[in-house]
């Protein structure tokens, strides 16, 4: 039998290798897909850090953990692929247009990343920005 596995993304890529293991070796699967490389959306890039170095950002999802992807993890432990540690954090910059549109803001250190712009502090459109999030939290949850 021959069957096609149309996308080389995540599931693409889970759904020809657990055929393939169903099957075998009975059927011939053939795997397309457009982009040079295979992974979709999730892939880890390294970014030139101005320093020398590098970092290295991982694009794709938003968290990976035993809790949100069981499965994707035990499919990822039984093909021996190694995976760390790391924070799940997020942080912006943005460059101030001249009208005081700069805005610093992260999640990585508790409230010393709140408070990277310390004028913050002062200012009531950031404690709406508080307020904002606390209230999207709360009606995301109900």
């Amino acid at each position: 039998m021959r069957v096609a596995v149309v996308g080389g993304g995540v599931s693409g890529l889970a759904a020809a290798h657990e055929l393939l293991a169903a099957s075998g070796g009975d059927v011939r699967v053939t795997l397309y897909e457009q982009e040079e490389s295979l992974g979709g959306n999730a892939r880890t890039v390294a970014v030139d850090d101005g320093a020398g170095g590098c970092v290295k950002l991982d694009l794709g999802f938003m968290s990976f953990n035993q809790v949100t992807y069981s499965h994707m993890m035990e499919w990822l432990v039984g093909l021996g692929v190694e995976m760390e540690r790391s924070d799940m954090s997020l942080s912006v910059s943005t460059q101030s247009d001249g009208g005081g549109g700069g805005c610093e803001w992260g999640n990585g250190n508790g409230i010393s990343s709140l408070l990277a712009q310390k004028a913050n502090i002062l200012k009531i459109s950031f404690w709406r920005m508080v307020r904002d999030i606390f209230k999207f939290k709360n009606d995301a949850l109900t």
